[in-house]
């Protein structure tokens, strides 16, 4: 009985520092998004979109995107994570049929102009290593204005 329950303890911990260390890899992922946003260093940023992410939104319009913010948000001031959540499963989302973990950030970002709520899904293939964004949504008022001057948006 005691080595039943040394055994659960143990793969807790284990399970616990899994989920830790996906969220650590995760906020390291997106630290670089943002700060090849602030540099404005969008082929960097481009690098780190799945290619399932064109399919849906093709690059150079989301390249165009992306080089809007200055004139829109203002220059990138700071960025805080809010929530996040991580989920090993086989996809039934996104267009995509993987086995994966995919993991949801939501980041409150400030602007120089103004501020948004910013939610990537990142995407690690089942025994892979590297994660992509295959998802990314903005909620702010400048950003929508523009995703409704191009009817249909981004």
């Amino acid at each position: 009985m005691r080595c039943k329950a040394l055994l659960m303890v143990m793969f807790v911990f284990l399970a616990c520092n899994s989920h830790r260390d996906a969220k650590l890899k995760g906020e390291a992922f997106l630290t670089s998004y943002f700060e090849g946003v602030r540099s404005h260093q969008y082929d960097t940023v481009l690098a780190l979109y799945s290619p399932d992410f064109f399919k849906v939104t093709p690059k150079e319009k989301w390249r165009a995107t992306l080089s809007a913010f200055p004139g829109l948000l203002g220059e990138l001031q700071s960025y805080q994570l809010v929530n996040w959540q991580s989920k090993a499963k086989r996809s039934v989302g996104f267009g995509m049929a993987q086995d994966g973990t995919y993991m949801t950030f939501v980041y409150a970002v400030r602007y120089s102009l103004k501020s948004s709520i910013e939610t990537f899904v990142l995407f690690i293939p089942k025994g892979a290593s590297s994660m992509t964004i295959i998802a990314h949504n903005i909620k702010s008022e400048a950003f929508n204005s523009l995703v409704q001057e191009k009817k249909g948006g981004i």
